[in-house]
Formats: C-alpha cells, sequence, structure tokens
C-alpha cells in the first residue's frame, strides 16, 4: 500500500528565518489556509516566510509584512488571500 501524499506548510520569522509555526494536512486546500491563519496571526508580531509544499513542490510561498491589529482576524485573512491570488478585497 502506497503512503497517502502529505502536504506540509510552515511559518517562518523573516527576520531569525526561525519556525514559529508548521504542520502537515491532507489536501493543499486545508494546508493553504492553515498556513494563511498562522501567517496572519504571527506577522502581527513581525514580518513572516510562509510556504507550503506538496510532496516535493512548492505550491505556496511568499512573506507577509506586519498586519495591523486593528483588522479583524477574518478581514485580515480575506486580505491576503485576496493578495495572494491576485484579486482586489
Amino acid at each position: 500500500m502506497a503512503a497517502k501524499p502529505i502536504v506540509r506548510w510552515a511559518v517562518e520569522d523573516r527576520t531569525t528565518g526561525m519556525p514559529v509555526a508548521h504542520g502537515c494536512a491532507p489536501t493543499e486546500e486545508e494546508a493553504c489556509r492553515e498556513v494563511m491563519h498562522y501567517a496572519v496571526q504571527y506577522s502581527q508580531d513581525g514580518p513572516v516566510r510562509y510556504w507550503v509544499r506538496h510532496n516535493r513542490n512548492t505550491v505556496l510561498q511568499g512573506e507577509l509584512a506586519v498586519v495591523h491589529k486593528t483588522l479583524s482576524g477574518s478581514a485580515a485573512l480575506q486580505a491576503l488571500q485576496a493578495a495572494t491570488s491576485g484579486e482586489k478585497p
């Protein structure tokens, strides 16, 4: 029986390169949702870098500067998703 493909994700502090959150998910969609959630959360403390990998292929990567705490969590996540997809929020 073949091993099920795993989608890994991580959020790293951009200044130190240290991981601040990481995990795996059964689908790319779920991994992207998780990485965006943690990227927004940790970017309140400083700039972060994030990535999602399916097997050895990077399916999403980017950097996020400081997100102002005045945005609600869902508004910040929607703004981030719009920015990464190239759409207007």
